[in-house]
């Protein structure tokens, strides 16, 4: 099973929500340590781990949406970001993207599967069904 999680949305989680210090766990660690080392101690460091915590951040019940293409998922409090079916980052309350190349990107799926959304919205709505 590929990961539908990054080591950096992990970190984000781990930074946001448990309180832990991303930051020093990298700069003890060094310049040469990859996002999954730093995932996995700050993941030992919050008491669990970086697999448990992607199941966290993406449960079962969101897999299909992430899958299917969703740009973000808004959540109680939270919104993951996404990105070619990988949650990229996590971060506290609403993203707010109104670029063009987005609306032009979720248009575009919508289009792929002959329908006309009128609006973003609608049409992340159709990228996620």
């Amino acid at each position: 099973m590929s990961r539908l999680v990054t080591d950096h949305a992990v970190q984000r989680y781990l930074e946001r929500f448990r309180g832990i210090d991303v930051a020093a766990i990298r700069d003890r660690l060094g310049p040469r340590a990859s996002d999954c080392q730093v995932a996995e101690v700050a993941a030992r460091c919050a008491g669990t781990t970086a697999a448990a915590v992607r199941a966290l951040v993406c449960p079962p019940d969101l897999e299909p949406a992430v899958r299917a293409g969703a740009l973000s998922i808004r959540r109680d409090g939270y919104t993951l970001a996404c990105w070619h079916g990988v949650v990229t980052t996590i971060v506290l309350g609403r993203i707010r993207r109104e670029s063009r190349s987005m609306r032009q990107r979720a248009l575009g799926r919508c289009r792929d599967r002959g329908r006309a959304p009128v609006t973003l919205r609608q049409a992340e709505e159709e990228a996620w069904s």
